[in-house]
């Protein structure tokens, strides 16, 4: 995938756009119909899927399924949010907490650049900076699941006792 040229990269975001609009509509589907705390983590895993096919996939096919998937995780993204910070801090504040937030997002949006090219002009390569890709979106799907999940039975385990 790697040996694509730019042109064709360019003529694949259609299937992003598409499947974005399609995953804002999946993930508003299921926060009504589970709550956002309980599928935060399903928001990650195409995510975590389009990482894989970055790092292991070559070819034409697998460029289209890689921006399938990164739409379908961008799309499923913001609904998710918007809806867990309603569940967890509820809505007296959530324009303060938004503000914070989006502010956090393009701070580290800034920032990402800067440590990938520092990581390069360290010496790692693309295999490498993939597999850390892999491992970030590995753990972001694994810790809603923790968090919002395991760690609540624990507490209300505790409070029953």
């Amino acid at each position: 995938m790697k040996n694509i040229p730019l042109w064709l990269w360019s003529t694949n975001y259609v299937w992003y756009a598409f499947a974005s609009i399609s995953g804002a509509f999946i993930s508003g589907i299921l926060v009504d119909k589970f709550s956002a705390h309980k599928i935060a983590f399903l928001t990650q895993l195409p995510m975590l899927i389009a990482c894989l096919i970055l790092w292991h996939g070559e070819g034409n096919l697998l460029l289209a399924l890689f921006f399938i998937f990164f739409g379908l995780g961008g799309g499923m993204l913001q609904p998710m949010i918007n809806a867990l910070l309603a569940e967890r801090y509820g809505v007296k504040w959530l324009g303060e907490i938004k503000s914070t937030i989006w502010a956090l997002s393009i701070f580290s949006s800034a920032l990402s650049p800067v440590l990938m090219g520092l990581m390069i002009d360290k010496g790692s390569n693309l295999p490498e900076l993939m597999f850390l890709l892999v491992c970030l979106s590995a753990f972001s799907a694994t810790m809603p699941t923790i968090w919002f999940n395991f760690l609540n039975l624990v507490k209300l385990h505790q409070v029953k006792t």
